[in-house]
């Protein structure tokens, strides 16, 4: 199995403007040819122009159409192979990730093209049916939300067969780019975004867009489900507060962002020092982008630049980032015959409904079939509907064949587990034919299944078939025109290496004069490590001074919410409490583990034996009781409240009655029931 590098592509926003009123200046060149980027400091800082190399730059000029045929295109083909890919952009806030990702109507960006693309292709490969599905999130202040749903707080789990997933997360079958961009379009429009200084809409959140195609075909004879996905990620801008001006909601916002794509940036470095643990749980972000860093995918990132002089050290920032994530190496294969595959599924079923419409409308479907079928249909109730674990599939499979007594009847099952939804409510008398309104009812759900099975018949039409040839055109210009960039690139590679040859034919003088040439671009090299060196350590500092300062801004919110701990519910309950609650790792929250019955059952019991130790009116040691309320006295006099007191729950007997029913012994022994309703309050409040 070869190993894929991650690739990464430069992408500089032009110039504006307001960047030029006030006072900033272009920074950055760019070669498209070579794929080489340089970066010159402004005047006012002492340091030396930096170049980077990238499997593609793109310039000022660039189009988004222009960048996915020739970087994007080819990632998303292998989609349709069964491949898992990735697309990420990163880059400082205000930097265009978002125009290179969604683009606008009339220059769509990388998300909308690449829908395209994948129906255009579905609609040339004959015999092959695909199921296409798709889902779109953000992550807000570390929470994963369902953006078409609205469904917030939604828990990412890890399943051992089917790898990480969110759970809850609907996802929506399409038929066209048309039907999917609706998605997108809904989607955006419910993301979180808001103004601040350096970008007046600047997305608060990271989305990520996810489509799953399924690829059924007969290869060999043999039918074969092929699964690839596809992640389409808008990452959210790393900020400096001090440049976007934001506080309070906004302030918290950038945090949950900036400490997110800390941990990015620190699994992008532990992968490529090959470190035997990557903190991917550390963030929402990087555990969703596990298969993307270092696993089973091909990923491409896109890092966005900005020219402004007054961006310097974050565009270099994302440089060195970038050319830290060109080392990652990947190992995707292709995911064949997936346990959770939904379209052979959905297929079987349009076999089924097909077949049950020519028995009713010959009248061969009795009754003692049609009940058959109904008992059957209660156990596929959750394939019918989509069932995202493919354990919970399993054991719904396995206990249909059970019912039918005969593994071998597994076939016979996908033949009838597929008409419920057209047989669950009809209860034939005899072995009459059908009705017309039943034959209506089938036809309708076979109509219905059908159309979300894609296949090239559905999708071809004169007019796609046009526009389709004609964006064929336009990606083989751009596929030229990136080959002849890649002869441009080897043509460069042997000159310098002829140069290196020609070194070798050189007088004494000339070769003296050549090794100082050498000498001096090593202490040029030199001279850049160095400066490298500085500045990781500059901004290793402003990390720990932000840290630093979150840390005291978390400190000052635990102490407040401690006080107010304090002086709304009393220590001696505490307790209780916490007997009732544990943090949940997975969702970041504390959970209920135990009913509160169960709580008041061991608090009863406590009381029993304090009864039992300290006897007393209350069932509570009288110095406890005191304690209490010391404590709550003096949080009245600190605080000027005015005394609440004790809560009088209502009282219960503990014991036995008193009188002849009381246990034997002198004086009625301690069975003595008499006064013993007032022995102890009642725990259950």
């Amino acid at each position: 199995m070869p190993d894929d590098t991650v690739k990464v592509v430069i992408r500089c926003r032009p110039f504006n403007q307001k960047e030029a009123n006030e006072g900033a200046s272009n920074v950055i060149e760019t070669n498209n040819e070579l794929a080489q980027i340089k970066i010159t400091p402004p005047a006012n800082i002492q340091k030396q122009a930096r170049s980077f190399t990238f499997d593609a730059v793109y310039g000022t000029e660039s189009k988004n159409i222009d960048i996915f045929n020739i970087s994007f295109r080819p990632l998303v083909s292998q989609v349709l192979e069964g491949y898992n890919a990735c697309i990420f952009a990163y880059g400082q806030t205000g930097s265009g990730k978002t125009f290179t990702m969604s683009g606008v109507s009339e220059n769509p960006g990388c998300i909308p093209n690449s829908f395209q693309y994948l129906f255009d292709t579905m609609s040339t490969i004959p015999n092959t049916e695909f199921l296409v599905s798709a889902s779109f999130i953000e992550i807000y202040n570390e929470e994963v939300r369902d953006l078409m749903t609205g469904k917030a707080k939604l828990a990412v789990r890890e399943n051992p067969k089917k790898g990480i997933y969110i759970e809850g997360l609907k996802s929506f079958p399409v038929k066209s780019e048309k039907e999917i961009i609706q998605i997108m379009d809904q989607g955006t429009s419910h993301r979180t975004v808001a103004a601040t200084k350096m970008n007046a809409t600047s997305s608060r959140s990271h989305s990520i867009f996810m489509v799953r195609v399924e690829r059924l075909e007969t290869i060999s004879d043999k039918e074969t489900v092929r699964c690839g996905k596809l992640n389409l990620v808008d990452l959210a801008g790393s900020e400096r507060q001090g440049k976007t001006g934001a506080e309070g909601k906004r302030l918290q916002e950038a945090n949950s962002i900036n400490l997110s794509l800390s941990t990015l940036g620190i699994v992008i470095q532990k992968l490529v020092q090959n470190s035997p643990h990557i903190p991917y749980r550390d963030s929402i972000l990087t555990r969703l982008l596990q298969e993307s860093l270092g696993g089973n995918s091909k990923t491409l990132m896109v890092a966005n630049l900005n020219p402004a002089s007054t961006n310097y050290e974050e565009t270099l920032s994302t440089l060195r980032y970038a050319d830290q994530a060109k080392k990652i190496t990947n190992k995707a294969v292709i995911n064949e015959d997936p346990k959770d595959a939904q379209i052979r599924i959905m297929r079987d079923r349009i076999a089924e409904l097909t077949k049950a419409i020519q028995e009713a409308s010959s009248g061969e479907m009795t009754r003692e079939k049609s009940k058959k079928v109904k008992n059957l249909f209660k156990k596929i109730q959750q394939i019918k509907e989509g069932v995202d674990n493919c354990d919970e599939v399993e054991e719904i499979v396995e206990e249909i064949i059970e019912i039918e007594g005969d593994t071998e009847q597994l076939e016979k099952l996908n033949q009838l587990q597929r008409q419920k939804e057209s047989l669950e409510n009809l209860t034939p008398s005899d072995d009459q034919q059908l009705s017309k309104e039943d034959l209506i009812k089938l036809k309708e759900e076979l109509l219905s299944i059908k159309s979300e099975i894609v296949s090239s018949d559905n999708l071809e039409t004169q007019q796609r078939e046009t526009e389709r040839k004609l964006r064929e055109a336009r990606a083989k210009i751009a596929e030229r025109k990136e080959r002849e960039n890649i002869i441009q690139r080897e043509l460069q590679k042997r000159q310098e290496q002829s140069q290196k040859t020609i070194q070798n034919t050189f007088t004494q003088e000339q070769q003296i004069e050549e090794l100082k040439r050498q000498i001096e671009g090593k202490k040029t090299e030199i001279r850049q490590i160095e400066q490298d060196i500085d500045d990781e350590k500059m901004q290793n500092s402003a990390k720990i001074d932000e840290i630093v300062e979150q840390r005291r801004r978390f400190d000052q919110e635990s102490s407040l919410f401690k006080q107010i701990a304090t002086l709304l519910i009393p220590p001696f309950h505490f307790k209780k409490i916490s007997a009732m609650i544990t943090y949940d790792d997975e969702a970041r929250e504390f959970r209920k583990i135990i009913e509160k019955k169960e709580v008041n059952k061991r608090f009863i019991m406590d009381a029993l034996e304090l009864q039992v130790e300290f006897p007393g009116r209350n069932g509570v040691p009288r110095a406890i009781h005191q304690e209490i309320a010391e404590q709550e006295a003096e949080l009245n006099l600190r605080m000027n409240l005015e005394p609440m007191g004790l809560d009088e729950p209502e009282r219960i007997t503990i014991g036995v009655e008193g009188g002849e029913e009381g246990m034997e012994g002198e004086n009625g022994g301690i069975g003595d029931g008499e006064g013993m309703e007032d022995e102890m309050y009642d725990w259950r409040e």
